[in-house]
């Protein structure tokens, strides 16, 4: 029987044994399945694609820190109050608080209290057991044929309202050594190197052996003992003349209390020793288990010889009667003390009957705790980059003015920054408050500070704003620091109000260029008017700020208002390091502490904005600027690049000037580069913003130099480092320091190949900064090598 052949569709219906057509349907369903999928897949990379370009590329957290909110600005300026001050000031100079003390342990744990009640995220003390000097009993001073004059040097007297506390130092020269030595008194002036040369050159006195009287000013305290012990004075009284802190014409209502000036009775304190931070542990922190050397190691960084300090009304005593000199002595060398001939001697004049003068004192070196205060508000977006401020908080007395005044001013800007934090504010970067702990004695606190956090400081810190001193007296602003904080603080300034309402930009502009025109009228000496108006001080190393700049190169403000020099020319306001230097002192400098509001608004909107802005405003430019000032102004006072130039045993030395003034020029290009990278700059590119920013901030860094200047391994940066009198004039202290001791004798080829090495490090210097600056992406160091 024939069979009826089966379609190929009733064989897959009725499932027949052929399965060909049913391979072409599971192929159908699986190609089905490809073309969905790759549907898919282009959909959700279309989908990806607009997504990325139609919203933000860095997350909202980033990209809600754009810079410095106007809210934000306009809370700082109206939160800060000049009564909050007024109080914070009567309190924390109510009691004496020197570093070392009980007094100064209490304000500290005040501090700490404080900070952390206004918000702060963290705050902690910092301790080290470092080397201070403390007085044992008064120094005495005594006359061998006239002993009824002898006398003790007392702690002052109260005077007005203001009792003189119990708890008070007597007057000391901390660090000076105990002893007791005789010999005839002598007349030095300053004690300055010129003085004692005019001295033997034309009255032909010879200070071998003799008691030195010299009086305060012009230079660091202890220089002059050093200058003083150099050429053989076996004792130093050193005193405050009228001339400089009660000048010649003031009513007795213009002395303190009623007034600023300074009473007869006043002495001022203060340290001795050469050098910052322990002289037990140079380099390390003096932690618990630090490595200290002996004392009798360290003494040259002391005073040889016995120092008294005194007022002038003692001073008068020692002083009367001297004999005069082969000639009159010149104007520049006399005083103004009333009713007093300013002779020489060496002795007295014959009938006076004072004979050989005594001077005795009784010092001690102890080992004592000094505590910092560090406070955190941790930053949102760059936690690990810190802005820092701080001041410190002891003080030889009181201390209203220096430095409960800074004290009163970093209070309050902490104080305000914890309220606009509990306002919902977050700071970009991490703001580091301090308060540091023995910096009377020789800037220890904050020098123990560098030195154990010194690698985390160098990659972490941006900068560091100083309060010190912050309102001095009250006619216009003084800004000293690095050159890169010119434009900001210039931006800043300019929405400030002076308390009479007017700018402070442009108050500052018009006062300082008085003032600086007043100097050189006065000094006869070299205008810094060529860095326009107005402009930041270049630093001194005599704050807190000294070893962020000088050893690490961390970028450094300080700030403070300055008295007319006009009408007060002494180098330092008149109580200054007295036991009358308290809060009574602003009744007639800063009555209503308007002063002290406008400082803090104008500390507090500069570091807000080293904090918030999104790229750092410290301008290389203005930097470039600096240097160039500086190097011109080392070379006409001493024309240096002229005289190096004409030694012609090596062709290096008109190298090295060439190479000196090309290596200017190049930064000066690269400065004006990035300043263009700045305005230009995608500010939501996160790395491309972290990249520039930590060209500006390490550029600081590029001037430090590993040896040190001058063999000082503390002092590293090229520019900004001390010479050695740290009151000199700033600016390449290494060169001007190698080329003094050059001119002292122009036949020692060493010293100059010094002054060879100290303008050759300033070039190296200067082209690792120009390397720091350029766009990594325009260096090709293969090519430059």
């Amino acid at each position: 029987m024939m069979m009826t052949p089966i379609t190929p569709d009733e064989e897959f219906i009725t499932g027949g044994v052929k399965t060909k057509p049913k391979k072409r349907c599971c192929f159908q369903r699986y190609k089905l399945f490809i073309i969905a999928a790759i549907i898919a897949v282009i959909g959700l990379a279309i989908g990806v694609i607009i997504g990325y370009f139609s919203h933000p590329r860095y997350p909202l957290h980033y990209r809600a820190y754009t810079g410095v909110e106007s809210w934000v600005k306009s809370s700082l300026l109206e939160y800060v109050d000049s009564h909050r001050i007024q109080s914070y000031i009567i309190e924390f100079s109510k009691k004496p608080h020197l570093a070392g003390t009980v007094g100064n342990d209490a304000l500290a744990n005040k501090l700490v209290e404080r900070w952390k009640r206004y918000g702060l995220d963290k705050v902690e003390l910092k301790t080290y057991q470092v080397l201070l000097s403390e007085p044992n009993k008064p120094a005495k001073i005594g006359f061998r044929l006239k002993s009824e004059d002898d006398f003790t040097v007392d702690i002052e007297k109260s005077i007005g309202v203001d009792e003189i506390d119990p708890d008070t130092v007597v007057p000391f020269a901390a660090y000076s050594p105990s002893g007791k030595v005789a010999g005839e008194p002598v007349y030095v002036n300053y004690a300055l190197k010129s003085d004692f040369d005019f001295l033997k050159e034309n009255l032909n006195i010879d200070v071998k052996g003799k008691i030195c009287v010299g009086r305060f000013g012009k230079q660091y305290r202890g220089t002059m003992a050093q200058i003083a012990a150099d050429h053989g004075c076996v004792g130093m009284v050193i005193y405050s003349d009228p001339e400089e802190i009660a000048p010649p014409g003031i009513s007795e209502n213009k002395l303190y209390p009623e007034g600023i000036y300074l009473p007869g009775s006043g002495v001022q304190r203060g340290t001795y020793m050469t050098g910052f931070g322990d002289p037990q542990t140079p380099l390390f922190p003096s932690t618990d288990y630090a490595f200290r050397i002996p004392e009798y190691k360290i003494k040259f960084k002391f005073p040889s010889i016995p120092i008294v300090p005194m007022g002038y009304n003692q001073a008068k005593v020692i002083l009367e009667g001297l004999k005069a000199g082969s000639s009159t002595l010149p104007d520049n060398f006399t005083g103004s003390i009333s009713g007093l001939e300013y002779n020489p001697g060496p002795g007295y004049k014959p009938g006076t009957e004072k004979g050989i003068v005594t001077i005795e004192t009784d010092n001690s070196y102890v080992l004592k705790k000094i505590t910092n205060v560090i406070g955190y508000i941790y930053g949102a977006v760059e936690e690990d980059r810190y802005v820092m401020i701080g001041n410190h908080r002891d003080a030889w007395v009181n201390g209203a003015v220096d430095a409960v005044s800074g004290g009163s001013v970093l209070n309050e800007i902490a104080f305000t920054f914890g309220k606009l934090k509990g306002d919902g504010w977050a700071p970009r970067r991490t703001v580091v408050f301090c308060s540091w702990g023995g910096e009377e004695y020789g800037l220890i606190g904050s020098t123990e500070y560098i030195e154990e956090y010194q690698h985390l400081l160098n990659a972490r810190a941006v900068a560091y704003i100083n309060v010190d001193i912050a309102v001095e007296g009250n006619y216009t602003l003084r800004a000293s620091g690095t050159g890169n904080f010119a434009k900001l603080l210039h931006d800043v300034a300019k929405q400030i109000d002076m308390p009479d309402g007017e700018n402070l930009y442009e108050v500052w502009k018009t006062r300082q260029e008085e003032l600086d025109v007043f100097k050189q009228t006065k000094t006869n000496k070299t205008s810094t008017s060529s860095f326009g108006y107005p402009h930041i001080t270049p630093i001194q190393a005599n704050s807190d700020y000294a070893q962020f700049i000088q050893y690490l190169g961390i970028s450094v403000l300080d700030l403070k208002v300055e008295k007319d020099i006009k009408q007060q020319p002494n180098a330092m306001y008149p109580t200054y390091h007295t036991a009358y230097d308290m809060h009574n002192v602003y009744k007639t400098v800063d009555p209503n502490f308007e002063f002290h509001r406008m400082m803090a608004q104008l500390a507090g909107l500069t570091l807000l904005h080293l904090a918030d802005d999104v790229v750092l405003h410290l301008s290389a430019n203005a930097y470039a600027t600096t240097i160039l000032k500086l190097i011109d102004g080392l070379d006409r006072l001493h024309g240096i690049k002229l005289n190096v130039r004409k030694w012609h045993e090596t062709s290096r030395h008109e190298a090295l000037i060439n190479a000196l003034t090309k290596a200017i020029d190049d930064f000066t290009e690269a400065a004006r580069k990035i300043e263009n990278e700045k305005d230009s700059i995608d500010i939501y590119d996160v790395m491309a913003v972290r990249r520039l920013n930590d060209r500006i901030m390490y550029l600081e860094r590029c001037f430090i130099v590993p040896l040190g200047i001058m063999g000082d391994p503390a002092k590293r940066h090229v520019i900004y480092s001390s010479g050695a009198n740290p009151y000199a004039k700033p600016g390449f202290g290494g060169i001007e320091d190698s080329w003094l001791r050059y001119l002292s004798d122009q036949n020692n080829q060493t010293m100059k190949d010094d002054v060879y090495k100290q303008i050759d490090q300033v070039v190296f210097a200067l082209n690792s900064a120009i390397e720091n600056l350029l766009d990594p992406s325009s260096v090709n160091l293969d090519e430059k090598n």
